[in-house]
């Protein structure tokens, strides 16, 4: 076992012995372990399979498959945690088969069998896959097999607990759902299709119809899933009592009808429900069942039911609040649902906020810590479905089902940690054509609510064509008009394309001015030349004063007739960092790199140099400018981080320490490997900037060392709780260069190590299983809003595209990141 999964394994074993985490899947009645139960719809599965896109004919062999990919699944994976994992296999024990939704999928004397009372003239508008799925059940009944009895006898064949999913009121209210109950009595109908079950006539037609089908098919029990649809009663009939006497009488009923079923079966048959919720509206409490007729808490203390489910509203909450259903029932199991969405995306097509095998770790994990007793997957197989089909990631399976397993297939702690922030996203700018990308970046720009928005397109790598400004004095809620900036970030020079821009705006308080780095470029044969500059305004960036360079070496000044001067381009050199640091002394920090580097013999022949330095700024009042003194300087071996120390950023720690940071590579300009993995780089300085202490490898806070792709992060702290919080992107594996820039996290900085605190590690943005895999979670820029006090930050997905010529079709994302308390 590696060190990495003996640390996460004790971390589980402490929270299953404090009690953080249920460990109750083995200690059902009659002792029947369920580490997850599986939903199958009965619907996709009659069209859909592994291996084909799109609807098209389902034999026999297809469905036990079904049941196969789910029942004795392994993990593709060949090393890491995959060897590690004790119960190698699938983790499914409960098994749970869909057979209606308002009307039967198999022929029914009860009911109404699907598609049968659709006109011609509606068969027309089917989908291909209706048309499908209409035809493969004909030629299933029509050769005398029934294809339910199939999946059904297939589980219990390999020792699953399989029962049957009766959807006690489907309301999607298609034409091929239609029954012909509610076309003789209408005025028994609530709108899509569904029942009112305050009517006797109705409570008895769906009990014959859960009779029938429990009859009819050999499972081991019944779930009522009181979640399709969560609507029992029309609006005015409000008595909660004679709501819960309607449907007290049913369950008892169904809960009698299942002992006698079971008598003479010789075997108990189980009962359990998934509860109903608000659709979203509010999350699913006893209470809130309660008002809906469904009290669950009366049903399990009668004994009627053996365990329950609960669950969103077809998408996944991140909690399901399971301590109050602990608390009202505690004495039977409760299972905690997911699903393969979190919202309904906006762009259906783009499917973003579907989850991939980390969204299932990540809510698996919650599930567990919540109180969970087991784990419920509902629409796990839906991927297949979508326009542009995807396998489910079945290697979930595997692991999902047990607290301790999941630890140790979780690729860092962001997956298993309980989030310290909520995250929102909203799209800002779109990409305006094909191949150019959505810049924009906000700051404060004064003592107040002023902000000032800069965007600009780039279709050419790290080049900003079209810069344009905008200003608000009220927070952003009404702006100014656009103004234009410079054309281009690269501007001539007697003939040599130099890069110009700036960045890192911050407000300083004590000279009321608006400071910023602003860096000039220059790349000639494959080598980098940086300079970087300060400049400042008085009007919130305006118009700005004249740069004035950071120094730390004799040297000449730029030239631009001469822009290529050997001499300009040998001495301090220095590639500006993420921010400008205000210490609380008053003076601000600034940290270079690519700098020069005394030790290092290729100094001048390298891409990028492998120097930082540190400058401290204050603010000479009498002569109304700024004065820069350079500090401390260090430099790192090209073995350890082959393109050198890169976009820094520095924070003052509560004792006045000051902590620096640095992007590093273990990729050189020439594709050659450093002999470190992909770190991020760090060192201190105890006497105020003057020196800096060793480069060392960035660690959590314990001490164990994380991999960071090269990319830029940011230190922040929060003005309400005083900490100081660490954005970049981590990965599970060692990156390679520049990738993975997924996901991108938000973590607490431990001010006695400097480290980070991994308990905390929060994910606020990873890769959407539509997105390509080179998508970047890693140029923003971040605010603390002065009103919400929630960090906003400005995203540009580079990447998001499968093509990766496509990598600048990218839109900007507006990130709202609410602090947890």
């Amino acid at each position: 076992m590696t060190k990495r999964a003996w640390i996460l394994g004790a971390i589980v074993a402490w929270w299953v012995a404090s009690g953080m985490v249920s460990n109750a899947a083995d200690k059902t009645p009659g002792g029947r372990t369920r580490r997850i139960l599986y939903n199958l719809d009965g619907d996709s599965c009659m069209t859909l399979k592994a291996g084909r896109v799109g609807p098209g004919p389902i034999v026999a062999s297809d469905l036990t498959n079904v049941v196969a990919e789910l029942a004795a699944h392994e993990s593709t994976a060949q090393q890491g945690w995959a060897a590690e994992l004790a119960a190698p296999g699938s983790q499914v024990d409960t098994f749970l088969v869909c057979v209606n939704a308002q009307v039967m999928y198999y022929p029914t004397r009860v009911g109404t069998q699907r598609g049968t009372l659709s006109s011609d003239e509606e068969k027309k508008g089917w989908s291909k896959g209706e048309h499908q799925r209409f035809a493969n059940l004909e030629a299933f009944f029509g050769a005398g097999l029934d294809p339910y009895a199939v999946l059904v006898n297939e589980g219990r064949r390999r020792g699953l607990e399989t029962l049957i999913t009766f959807r006690m009121n489907d309301a999607h209210g298609n034409d091929f759902l239609r029954t012909q109950f509610l076309k003789k009595h209408p005025e028994w109908g609530l709108p899509g299709g569904a029942l009112d079950f305050a009517v006797p006539e109705v409570r008895g037609y769906v009990l014959r119809l859960i009779q029938e089908t429990m009859e009819r098919y050999d499972a081991d029990g019944l779930e009522l899933d009181f979640q399709r649809f969560p609507r029992f009663f029309r609006p005015e009939y409000k008595d909660p009592t004679a709501r819960r006497a309607c449907m007290d009488g049913l369950v008892r009923e169904v809960r009698t009808m299942l002992e006698e079923v079971g008598v003479r079966r010789g075997r108990k048959l189980v009962l359990s429900v998934r509860v109903p919720s608000g659709m979203g509206d509010f999350e699913p409490t006893p209470g809130r069942a309660m008002e809906m007729g469904c009290d669950i808490a009366e049903w399990a203390r009668r004994g009627w039911l053996d365990f329950l489910t609960v669950s969103e509203w077809l998408f996944a909450r991140e909690t399901l609040g399971l301590g109050v259903w602990k608390q009202a029932i505690p004495n039977i199991p409760i299972y905690g649902a997911i699903q393969p969405e979190s919202r309904s995306s906006p762009n259906p097509s783009v499917c973003e906020y579907c989850f991939g095998a980390a969204g299932y770790r990540r809510l698996a994990m919650e599930r567990w810590r919540d109180g969970a007793d087991g784990i419920y997957l509902f629409n796990f197989f839906t991927p297949r479905e979508w326009p542009t089909p995807l396998e489910p990631p079945f290697e979930v399976l595997a692991y999902i089902g047990r607290p301790e397993t999941l630890a140790r297939a979780a690729e860092g702690p962001w997956e298993t940690n309980p989030p310290i922030a909520t995250v929102t996203r909203l799209l800002h700018d779109t990409h305006p054509s094909e191949r150019h990308a959505a810049m924009a970046s906000v700051q404060y720009v004064g003592p107040g609510l002023e902000r000032r928005e800069w965007r600009a397109l780039e279709k050419v790598s790290d080049v900003a064509d079209q810069q344009r400004a905008r200003w608000s004095v009220d927070n952003g809620k009404t702006w100014s008009d656009w103004t234009l900036q410079q054309p281009s970030s690269l501007v001539d020079y007697a003939g040599v394309k130099v890069w110009e821009g700036g960045w890192a705006d911050t407000y300083d308080p004590k000279s009321g001015r608006l400071v910023q780095l602003w860096l000039r470029q220059i790349e000639l044969k494959g080598q980098f030349h940086n300079v970087t500059y300060v400049r400042h305004s008085t009007n919130g960036g305006r118009a700005w004063s004249v740069p004035v360079p950071l120094t730390y070496e004799p040297g000449p000044s730029f030239d631009p007739k001469n822009p290529a001067n050997p001499e300009f381009l040998k001495w301090n050199q220095g590639y500006p960092g993420n921010a400008i640091t205000l210490r609380r002394d008053g003076t601000l920090a600034v940290a270079l790199a690519h700098a020069n580097a005394p030790g290092d013999p290729q100094n001048d022949r390298r891409a990028w140099r492998m120097g930082s330095v540190l400058f401290l700024g204050r603010w000479d009042e009498e002569a109304r400018e700024y004065r820069w003194m350079a500090g401390g300087r260090t430099e790192i071996e090209p073995e350890r981080s082959a393109r050198g120390l890169m976009e820094p950023d520095v924070a003052e720690l509560r004792d006045g320490r000051l902590l620096v940071v640095w992007r590093g590579s273990d990729l050189s300009w020439e594709s050659k490997p450093a002999r470190e993995p992909g770190r991020k780089w760090y060192a201190m300085s105890t006497d105020g900037g003057r020196t800096l202490g060793a480069v060392g490898d960035w660690r959590y806070s314990d001490g164990t060392p994380f991999y960071s792709a090269s990319s830029i992060h940011r230190l922040i702290r929060h003005s309400q709780t005083g900490k100081l919080y660490w954005f970049g992107n981590v990965s599970g594996q060692p990156p390679r260069g520049n990738h993975p820039r997924h996901p991108l996290v938000l973590s607490e900085v431990d001010e006695t190590t400097g480290g980070l605190r991994r308990e905390t590690l929060s994910v606020v943005a990873e890769r959407g299983l539509r997105q390509g895999v080179e998508v970047q979670f890693s140029n923003f820029s971040i605010v603390e809003d002065r009103v919400s006090h929630a960090f906003e930050l400005w995203l540009t997905t580079y990447g998001q595209e499968t093509d990766p010529k496509a990598w600048a079709t990218a839109d900007c994302w507006k990130y709202t990141v609410g602090l947890r308390r």
